[in-house]
C-alpha cells in the first residue's frame, strides 16, 4: 500500500481537503502534512477531526460518509509558532492513530539537501475521481527565510504532500511537504526545512510528553456539526 493519501479535516461547518504522507519515527509511524491542512487556528476551541485516506486508485469520495479504509487520526502535534502566528516556516503536523502502524511508511531524509525531489499532491476534485499528481523538481534553499523552495506547481489539494527522494527497496525518503505558493513567484512552491528531532519531539508528544515547541491536541473521533 502506498504511503500517502488525501487528508480530510473537519470543524463545525469548516472542511479542508489535502495530501499527507506516513512517516517512520523511530519505528512508529506517523502521518505527516501541512499543518494549515489540519490546524485551524481561528476555530482553535473547537474540536477538529481527521480523516487520511491511503491513496490506492481512482475513486469518487463522500465528505459525508466516508470510506471503509480511512483512519481516524487521534491526537495531532503541531509547532508552537504555527499555532500563535502562522509561521509557515513551520507549517507541518504530526498526526498518531492506531492504525498507522499497519501501513507502509517513508523514513524522514537526514542526508545533504538532495538535487531533485518528487512531489505528490491529490487533486481537490471531490466530485471528480481522485488522481495524484507526481512532479519532478529541482529542490533549493528558498533564500532568506529557512524553507525550501521547488520549481514546480501542482493543483489544489496538494498541500501537506511530500517531497521525496527514492530509496533503493523502500518507500523513498521525506525530505519536506509542500505549504505555500507565492503569486509573487509563480511555478514555486515553498516546504518547511524538516529534521529528525523535531519530528522525535512531536512524536514524543503525542506519547504523552510536554514538549512546549509542540501543541498537542486531542481530535473527535467523529464528525461534529
Amino acid at each position: 500500500m502506498s504511503c500517502f493519501g488525501k487528508v480530510l479535516s473537519f470543524s463545525g461547518r469548516s472542511r479542508s481537503a489535502g495530501t499527507g504522507a506516513l512517516v517512520d519515527v523511530d519505528g512508529s509511524h506517523f502521518l505527516l502534512t501541512a499543518a494549515h491542512c489540519v490546524h485551524f487556528r481561528w476555530l482553535e476551541s473547537r474540536p477538529i477531526h481527521v480523516r487520511f485516506s491511503p491513496w490506492r486508485e481512482p475513486r469518487r469520495h463522500s465528505w459525508r460518509s466516508g470510506r471503509p479504509d480511512d483512519v481516524v487520526a487521534l491526537r495531532m502535534a503541531v509547532p508552537r509558532p504555527w499555532v500563535e502566528s502562522g509561521d509557515v516556516q513551520h507549517d507541518f503536523a504530526l498526526l498518531r492513530a492506531d492504525r498507522f502502524d499497519d501501513l507502509a511508511a517513508a523514513d524522514l531524509h537526514t542526508g545533504s539537501l538532495p538535487d531533485r525531489v518528487t512531489l505528490v499532491g491529490i487533486e481537490n476534485k471531490l466530485l471528480r475521481a481522485e488522481r495524484p499528481r507526481w512532479r519532478s523538481a529541482r529542490v533549493t534553499p528558498a533564500g532568506a527565510v529557512p524553507m525550501l523552495s521547488v520549481d514546480a506547481a501542482l493543483e489544489r489539494g496538494a498541500s501537506g504532500g511530500p517531497w521525496t527522494v527514492p530509496v533503493p527497496g523502500g518507500a523513498g525518503e521525506v525530505v519536506s511537504v509542500t505549504s505555500i505558493a507565492l503569486r509573487s513567484q509563480p511555478g514555486r512552491l515553498f516546504g518547511p526545512v524538516l529534521s529528525i528531532a523535531s519530528l522525535r519531539a512531536a512524536a514524543a508528544n503525542l506519547h504523552g510528553a510536554e514538549d512546549p515547541a509542540f501543541a498537542t491536541l486531542d481530535l473527535a473521533p467523529a464528525r461534529i456539526r
